[in-house]
């Protein structure tokens, strides 16, 4: 597991406590981490420690490895609302580690450390993008998939050899187109670190954004799929074991909920466009044709303004799909 975040040492990691002290064979290890995923079942902990104290305190850390079964190591799991959690504190109280165990030089262990998270941020941003993403430099004829165009027919169902649902197309293209240049980009970053043997790129912390953010739209899009439209949002479809089955005490129940986000699409910017192009606009979304109202304008068919309900919608404002949407157009006839 990871030892880096301590209490008060979050954002600034540098003004890290917990130190390591020179016993000639070894270190002798004092001090706390928070934030350690899984430290209760790790047999190992790789970890910032420090072993300069009058250095400047970006160059007073050092990386070590610390044998968890010992002593002085002990864990606390923190229990986070659900009542379990992967994350746990860890102390180190007189804790040893061989000197053969720390990585990278003595007082280098910010560089260790920054090096493996420009990996790690590389890891995290090919996470959702299925083989389209993967960041490997192999070079292959076959093209890349995210399968959820497959898992999306399988629930929503086809019309005319395409998914029944436009917006949730739309939205499966997006993320596919993405995934793919995304796959390109990380190649790209890839080979250029092989070339320059200095790793990864400060541009990692880029895809590590990136990657978060299109692995919502690929849960976003998962979700979508479940959607049946004959039942209210957070109604039960299927529960296991069936109704009126007899099972074991404490036995658990798994729940499939209709989802409760499905159905909003981001309203696109109308505003003078033609009619027509904004009727197909509409279509793409899922969203429905409402009533038509003239005023002079010399833009004919052109749309003016859009309204659900009476209120008129603004570009970028989130709708529930399959709602109505009445428009005033030009008449072709200048004021």
């Amino acid at each position: 597991c990871q030892g880096y975040s301590e209490p008060g040492s979050g954002s600034d990691l540098a003004s890290l406590k917990t130190k390591a002290e020179d016993q000639g064979e070894e270190y002798l290890i004092n001090g706390q981490k928070v934030w350690t995923s899984y430290a209760d079942e790790c047999d190992m902990i790789f970890t910032l420690v420090r072993t300069g104290p009058l250095e400047p305190k970006h160059e007073g850390i050092s990386f070590l490895l610390i044998d968890m079964d010992q002593e002085g190591v002990t864990t606390k799991p923190i229990k986070l609302i659900s009542g379990k959690s992967p994350f746990c504190e860890t102390f180190f109280d007189n804790a040893t580690a061989p000197k053969e165990n720390l990585v990278g030089g003595l007082n280098k262990g910010w560089s260790v450390a920054k090096r493996l998270l420009q990996f790690e941020r590389n890891m995290i941003a090919g996470m959702g993008f299925g083989s389209a993403a993967s960041g490997s430099s192999k070079k292959t004829d076959a093209k890349p998939t995210s399968g959820l165009a497959t898992m999306a027919k399988r629930y929503v169902g086809e019309k005319e050899d395409k998914l029944n649902d436009s917006g949730l197309r739309n939205k499966i293209i997006d993320h596919d187109m993405n995934s793919q240049a995304f796959a390109l980009t990380l190649r790209r970053a890839a080979e250029e670190s092989k070339k320059s043997n200095q790793g990864p790129s400060a541009a990692s912390s880029i895809f590590k954004y990136y990657g978060t953010e299109h692995n919502k739209l690929r849960y976003e899009i998962i979700d979508s799929s479940f959607y049946n439209p004959d039942f209210e949002k957070n109604t039960i479809l299927e529960q296991i074991p069936e109704p009126s089955k007899t099972v074991k005490k404490n036995r658990k129940i798994y729940l499939t909920v209709n989802p409760s986000s499905y159905g909003n699409v981001i309203f696109p910017d109308l505003i003078q466009l033609t009619l027509r192009n904004a009727q197909s606009t509409l279509s793409a979304l899922d969203l429905e044709l409402g009533e038509i109202d003239y005023e002079d304008n010399i833009g004919k068919d052109m749309v003016l303004k859009v309204f659900i309900d009476s209120k008129q919608i603004l570009p970028g404002e989130i709708v529930p799909k399959k709602s109505k949407i009445d428009f005033i157009v030009g008449n072709g006839i200048k004021k």
